[in-house]
């Protein structure tokens, strides 16, 4: 932010610009490493579980084009969730009028998404457990997530990317001086 802000009071001149542009060339920096640069340090790693397992974590959501079935990424300690879903062998989600067809449960009842409310709760008798018994013989959940091992060495890979980036900066900083003096 030092390098940047430098930078920009080298070229432009003026202190607000110079300040704003400083804020949004940082704010911008560190958004795109954190959602677009860090993901791919390394492959993420792919956990495969099946619905009934005590570590899957999904829940049924209305939307515009009906019902569907979202996986959240379960719980490894220290781990970063990258994401979760809920696919079939070939990689398929189930589609809202599978899930129709197959639990009528989840579109009953008060606060179902029949009823329109965001969240299915579970209906009288266990239709909602009988429903996902029968969901687990064809469907599992994926998550992909960076181990917690991986964190000193991303912080690194970072510091590093954005230690580049000030010294870039200042040399241009030192061109920029000396090609207005001279």
């Amino acid at each position: 932010a030092f390098a940047l802000g430098a930078t920009a009071g080298l070229v432009l001149r003026r202190t607000l610009p110079a300040m704003a542009t400083t804020l949004v060339g940082y704010v911008g920096a560190r958004y795109a490493a954190t959602y677009w640069v860090r993901p791919h340090f390394e492959a993420p790693l792919r956990l495969s579980l099946s619905l009934t397992s005590s570590n899957s974590a999904f829940g049924f959501l209305r939307s515009p084009s009906g019902l569907s079935m979202i996986g959240f990424p379960p719980t490894v300690p220290n781990a970063w969730p990258l994401s979760g879903s809920i696919v079939d062998k070939a990689g398929h989600a189930p589609t809202s009028q599978y899930l129709a067809r197959t639990c009528p449960a989840l579109f009953q009842g008060p606060g179902s998404a029949a009823a329109g409310g965001r969240h299915t709760h579970a209906a009288p008798g266990g239709g909602i457990q009988a429903c996902v018994a029968h969901l687990a013989t064809r469907f599992h959940e994926v998550v992909t997530y960076q181990p917690p091992g991986r964190y000193w060495p991303f912080q690194v890979y970072e510091t590093a990317l954005f230690v580049a980036v000030a010294l870039a900066l200042g040399g241009f900083s030192v061109w920029w001086v000396r090609r207005h003096l001279v």
